[in-house]
């Protein structure tokens, strides 16, 4: 198999994501990308609108030349967990995690972003919710310096810190001393 070649691969799993009909958005390190920080990532990781329902159009539009099982997708739905979709060409791979039913996870989605990736539509988490996506992350790995890197980075592209909907979120999963730690050594690395 030839090496992955990361433009194509996603321009390639966006196509088919789109087709599909399902709501998505990129995160994870390939999202950073999108607010001006480089790491590399082996992989793409989307949150995925998709129910029990879609699941037959989802397989059809990655159908033929992917690994996308219907099996392994319906029981991430129940389960409200992930599945992989993987290119047999390229072997570009997608980790797919269904959207959760939380409050947070559903604004996120609404939030989305859209931005043009080589003439195809990509929609991309926030900015903002990249940040409390992170340090969620980075709560679950038990303060994984890999995240908070990541907060740093998008915090120094600009992002605006100072709207409702953001100190909303901050502090509904009480991030502010997360944050602060992020503030003070973002520009130091």
């Amino acid at each position: 198999m030839p090496p992955i070649e990361p433009v194509a691969a996603l321009t390639e799993l966006t196509e088919r994501l789109n087709h599909s009909g399902v709501r998505y958005m990129l995160v994870g390190g390939a999202a950073a990308y999108f607010y001006g920080y480089r790491r590399y990532t082996d992989d793409f990781d989307f949150v995925v609108d998709l129910s029990t329902a879609g699941v037959a159009a989802f397989v059809e539009a990655f159908t033929p030349g992917f690994y996308c099982d219907a099996l392994q997708i319906a029981d991430a739905i129940e389960h409200e967990f992930m599945f992989n979709v993987v290119s047999h060409t390229t072997g570009a791979k997608a980790d797919c995690v269904i959207l959760k039913s939380d409050a947070y996870q559903r604004s996120a989605m609404d939030r989305r972003r859209t931005v043009d990736w080589n003439g195809t539509p990509l929609w991309v988490m926030s900015g903002q919710d990249m940040v409390i996506s992170k340090l969620l992350w980075s709560r679950a790995a038990g303060g994984s310096e890999k995240q908070r890197a990541d907060v740093r980075m998008i915090m120094a592209s600009g992002m605006v810190e100072e709207d409702e909907y953001f100190r909303h979120w901050i502090r509904h999963f009480g991030f502010e001393a997360d944050l602060e730690a992020c503030r003070q050594t973002r520009y130091d690395e």
